[in-house]
């Protein structure tokens, strides 16, 4: 029997390679194969000659081949030779894949303190998967090719603005990374009444105070002591000496 050769479809194709596939019988003939592989039918490229053996069962054997363009049909075949003659596997193609790609824009969204939703935009062509590293940010977990990521995020109650990373990995791509800045609210400080008006004896009287930040308390007089400091909400307590004039004081 003469040896027989048959191609198999292509398998492990990229944008610039591809491994191709066949199967060989020796048929007890010393025997040597190889592939014809190019953009069309007159091939022009072939894989280096290998040994297949002398054996009589078929044999599994393929080639990887490189420096393909991507999003391009090629066609190949396997050739067989021995002392028999030079035998031919049918002409099989396939196409390479595009060159991976993954965009995010945009690169980050403002927000302001309550809670709402933002939407970045991927342009891709690959599945990909998508990351919130904050807690009060939430994210649409996955997507493929172009679509819109969607970002929940919650109130921000601090007075400190804070940064949500989210990364958007595809197979094989650089991770893709865009943020969500939300605000911090708003400075309050408020001190209520804006005045006492007290005795001349000594005593103490008292200031409200409404805040969401730290505050310290500097008098003007050294007739009067006061709380120094305080946060948030609290209570100033000022307590005052004795005033022997005939005139009023005042402290600021």
């Amino acid at each position: 029997l003469p040896i027989s050769v048959h191609t198999l479809a292509a398998t492990n194709i990229f944008p610039d390679s591809a491994r191709l596939n066949g199967t060989v019988t020796p048929n007890g003939w010393p025997t040597t194969y190889y592939f014809q592989w190019g953009p069309s039918t007159s091939f022009g490229d072939t894989t280096t000659h290998q040994s297949a053996g002398s054996g009589s069962a078929p044999i599994a054997v393929n080639a990887i081949v490189h420096g393909l363009t991507p999003e391009t049909q090629y066609f190949f075949r396997i050739v067989g030779t021995a002392a028999s003659g030079t035998y031919y596997g049918d002409t099989l193609s396939f196409n390479t894949n595009a060159i991976p790609t993954l965009t995010v824009s945009p690169p980050n969204r403002n927000v302001g303190t309550p809670p709402d939703s933002v939407q970045f935009f991927v342009t891709s062509n690959v599945n990909w998967t998508v990351i919130s590293g904050s807690g009060w940010c939430t994210v649409t977990p996955s997507g493929t090719g172009n679509d819109t990521i969607v970002a929940n995020y919650t109130e921000n109650t601090s007075i400190t603005p804070r940064v949500a990373q989210i990364s958007v990995t595809g197979q094989g791509l650089a991770a893709q990374t865009v943020t969500v800045t939300q605000a911090g609210v708003p400075l309050i400080l408020n001190v209520t009444p804006p005045n006492r008006v007290v005795g001349s004896t000594a005593g103490n009287t008292t200031f409200l105070v409404t805040s969401n930040t730290t505050w310290t308390v500097s008098p003007d007089s050294s007739w009067i002591t006061v709380t120094p400091s305080g946060s948030g909400n609290d209570t100033i307590h000022v307590t005052f000496t004795e005033n022997t004039a005939i005139t009023d004081r005042k402290s600021t």
